[in-house]
């Protein structure tokens, strides 16, 4: 994979300031062709926008993070960081 994965204490490091430091999650979703990951020189990135969600909300099941600071992180902050208007319309809607 390129970059490579963070060393386990990268991973820890960012999980224990989650809740000060880190203002944003987000992925960069850039997709590309079997043939462009297998080449000598692989473009960077990986899929992840449909997963980001999800494993975020397996730390919130874990503690690792509440609820409401998840929804700061992925929604609430990138769009005050980022002024981006109000989008009323849209829902989150999640079927237990």
């Amino acid at each position: 994979m390129r970059p490579p994965l963070a060393e386990k204490s990268d991973r820890e490091a960012l999980w224990a300031h989650i809740n000060s430091t880190i203002d944003c999650i987000a992925t960069d979703h850039a997709p590309h062709t079997l043939a462009e990951k297998q080449s000598p020189d692989p473009p960077p990135g990986v899929p992840g926008l449909e997963t980001s969600l999800p494993l975020m909300l397996t730390a919130v099941h874990e503690g690792r993070l509440t609820i409401e600071r998840l929804i700061d992180l992925m929604a609430s902050n990138p769009q005050r960081i980022f002024n981006l208007p109000s989008q009323p319309d849209t829902r989150i809607e999640v079927d237990p």
